[in-house]
This record gives C-alpha cells, structure tokens and sequence, in this order.
C-alpha cells in the first residue's frame, strides 16, 4: 500500500519440524522478485538437513531482508 515499495514482495518461510504448525519463520521483504522466485522454486516444499536449513537462513537475510 506504501508506494515507496512497489515492486517488493514480502512474506514468510515457514520451517515445519513436528506436527501440522510450523516451529519457525523466516521473514523476507526484497525487489529482487526475479532472484527470490529462483529461490523459493529452488527450496519449496523440500525436506532439508540442518546445514541446508542454516543456507537458507543465510540467504533469505542476506538477500531477501530489506531493512
């Protein structure tokens, strides 16, 4: 609704250990929709390790947080 963020997408990763709710949520806000959709197409809906888990982490702040 702010124009100063048209072009942004924003969201949450949702990391599922347990149970049907998710245990953890990965924020993101960027402008890089093209770079995030290759990301997200890259890791949705994967069963990851705890070191991958840590390399998602990673990106999505380091790429994918706008603050």
């Amino acid at each position: 609704m702010n124009p100063d963020y048209y072009g942004y997408v924003g969201g949450r990763i949702e990391v599922y250990r347990k149970g049907p709710y998710a245990d953890e949520e990965i924020r993101f806000f960027t402008d890089k929709v093209e770079k995030f959709n290759a990301f997200r197409d890259a890791w949705d809906m994967k069963d990851v390790n705890e070191e991958e888990l840590q390399t998602i982490r990673k990106i999505a702040q380091s790429y994918f947080m706008r603050v």
